[in-house]
């Protein structure tokens, strides 16, 4: 898109950042270029109620070219953004390279294992629609799993379901994850004994969201184990297999699902093209949002 010496401004990812930044420009004499590997916004503050089976995938995405249909200096394109060139002033994509004038990396984050072991192969996530899509059928294949199994000694784990992390994600995922159980799934599958069922949130600290108030996080505690939730604080894992999660102390709990909620680290765009990120991959900012080697780039 060239509409004759605008300042060309990249803006790397249609999440809330991205599409709030493009909101502004759009009203401003440049030329927005808005990138992302999805064609869609995926709405990830509901993205538990997918992964539960209270929401379609559908419900929470909305197509990335509508929302900017009517901005007439804004243009997308589908790709993957694999490394800035800071020198060059240019975006590469796995098809193709845009050149800035100015850039506004708003990657986001993704989930962080911490370098636990089998974290990254055995566990599920919740940070992408099609993790949550995953996590919800894999939900609806363990009951389908238990329902046919006669000899119910046989298949330990299959109904207890485990989240690890105690924060806002971990928190409304292990009391959507009841809601489902407790009801739906009772009327769909009558011939499971439903007491056999074990939702397990872990935490590593003394209390569940730990950035709220102190009242918030005791009701929180208390009303999750009313639903059926099991809390165990001051819980570390220190390894996940196929068919267990391992505690600190050598403790096991048998399950075939694992949900990660413990924490993110910044997307590795900015650390894989060699601009300074913290081992959380944050890249640190002046109060303007820019880099300070490299004022023309912003990070939301």
């Amino acid at each position: 898109m060239d509409r004759g010496g605008n300042p060309r401004v990249v803006v790397v990812g249609a999440g809330f950042g991205g599409l709030w930044a493009v909101r502004t420009l759009a009203k401003k004499p440049c030329d927005v270029m808005v990138i992302d590997r999805n064609n869609y916004h995926t709405f990830l503050a509901l993205l538990y109620q997918v992964a539960a089976a209270e929401l379609e995938a559908e419900d929470i995405a909305y197509p990335v070219r509508s929302i900017f249909r009517n901005l007439s200096t804004v243009d997308f394109t589908l790709a993957h953004a694999r490394r800035i060139d800071v020198e060059k002033r240019v975006v590469e994509t796995d098809n193709q390279v845009f050149p800035y004038d100015y850039l506004v990396l708003a990657t986001g984050s993704v989930s962080h294992s911490f370098g636990i072991q089998g974290v990254e192969a055995h566990a599920f996530f919740l940070k992408t629609l099609e993790e949550g899509v995953a996590l919800k059928n894999h939900i609806i294949c363990c009951f389908e799993r238990a329902a046919r199994q006669t000899d119910k000694s046989g298949d330990a784990g299959v109904l207890t379901f485990v989240i690890v992390g105690g924060g806002a994600t971990g928190v409304e995922y292990a009391g959507a994850l009841s809601e489902l159980i407790h009801g739906p799934m009772v009327n769909d599958y009558r011939n499971i004994d439903f007491r056999s069922v074990r939702i397990i949130l872990l935490e590593g600290t003394d209390s569940l969201v730990g950035g709220m108030p102190p009242s918030i996080r005791s009701y929180t505690a208390e009303r999750l184990g009313k639903m059926g939730v099991e809390v165990r604080l001051h819980t570390k894992v220190v390894e996940v297999t196929p068919e267990s999660v391992i505690l600190d102390g050598d403790e096991t709990i048998s399950t075939r699902t694992v949900v990660w909620t413990a924490g993110v680290r910044g997307e590795p765009l900015a650390s894989l093209s060699g601009i300074l990120a913290g081992s959380d991959g944050r890249v640190p900012v002046l109060p303007t949002l820019q880099i300070p080697a490299h004022p023309e780039i912003y990070v939301v």
